[in-house]
């Protein structure tokens, strides 16, 4: 189920995506989507506003080639940062990577516009670019499509994907929690260890305390743990622990090492470590990207209690 593609899609099924999903296109005029990584075929296609143009070009099996390489390329730049590229006919695409702790799972993809106002120059330009593939396209769909390809600033796309890049964070958050949530397919000893681990997430959970609260070898249940799923043991109590902080960051009034403790870490240092793997920031930079938060608080000692 974890698996970087099977994430990816999980969150693209989420309202919380298809809400700002929608609303980054009625206010960009451009479309959105959540791609996995090596994604191949049209980002856009079926998708309310999916540009007519690049539909047109996709149909094609020649210039569908040269769409292919550009989606590409994009993709592959987006995995180090934001990527902004050019496609052979002028318009702009622009990806921003998602990520899993520190790892990019996948990429939110957006563009198919151009930069101003196309002219009959730029639109002769095209055409010849379309007939040197030996594609056969009408040549009235190829204006009509053209002329009514949505114009983006330079300014406006890069403050499209600055926005992007706030979203991503919001999603890497997600992600989180689809990865630790329980799947129907878990054998039940399985389910019954999460169930156990999620009441006992303050308390030490070495893998042997575990085993025995299902009444299982250690042995056995490390093997059935890591067959039921794409993380291990470790992995899923680090997740865990790392939710329940998030939900204790919440409170204002909430110290971070008061919510280190609370889930079962035994010093700030391993908390800020595990945290930052799980979620990408650290403990008070979560805190301080959450809406309408202001608090700074004290430096605190990072050493074992």
């Amino acid at each position: 189920m974890n698996s970087p593609a099977s994430l990816i899609e999980a969150m693209s099924k989420e309202p919380m995506f298809d809400e700002f999903r929608q609303a980054f296109s009625r206010v960009t005029g451009m479309p959105l989507s959540l791609r996995p990584l090596n994604f191949q075929g049209p980002p856009h296609r079926g998708q309310c506003p999916e540009n007519g143009f690049c539909a047109l070009m996709a149909g094609a099996e020649a210039t569908c080639a040269n769409c292919l390489r550009t989606q590409q390329r994009l993709h592959e730049e987006s995995r180090d940062g934001v990527a902004l590229v050019r496609c052979q006919y002028g318009l702009q695409e622009a990806a921003v990577p998602v990520r899993l702790g520190h790892e990019a799972i996948g990429f939110l993809q957006t563009g198919q516009a151009l930069e101003r106002p196309p002219s009959e120059r730029e639109f002769r330009q095209v055409v010849n670019r379309v007939e040197q593939t030996g594609a056969r396209v009408a040549s009235s769909a190829l204006r009509r499509t053209f002329f009514e390809t949505p114009v983006v600033s330079e300014v406006k796309l890069r403050s499209a994907v600055a926005m992007l890049k706030v979203f991503a964070e919001h999603l890497a958050l997600l992600g989180n929690q689809i990865a630790i949530r329980s799947s129907n397919q878990d054998p039940g000893i399985v389910r019954r260890a999460k169930e156990f681990i999620d009441g006992h997430l303050h308390e030490p959970l070495p893998l042997a305390r575990v085993a025995a609260a299902v009444h299982v070898s250690p042995y056995y249940f490390c093997k059935l743990f890591h067959r039921s799923g794409d993380m291990t043991f470790k992995e899923y109590v680090s997740r865990a622990r790392v939710e329940r902080a998030k939900q204790l960051l919440l409170d204002p009034n909430k110290r971070v090492s008061e919510a280190c403790f609370e889930v079962g870490f035994n010093s700030l240092t391993s908390f800020n470590r595990v945290f930052h793997a799980v979620t990408g920031m650290t403990p008070t930079g979560f805190r301080e990207q959450l809406p309408g938060s202001s608090r700074k608080e004290p430096e605190v000692p990072t050493g074992h209690s």
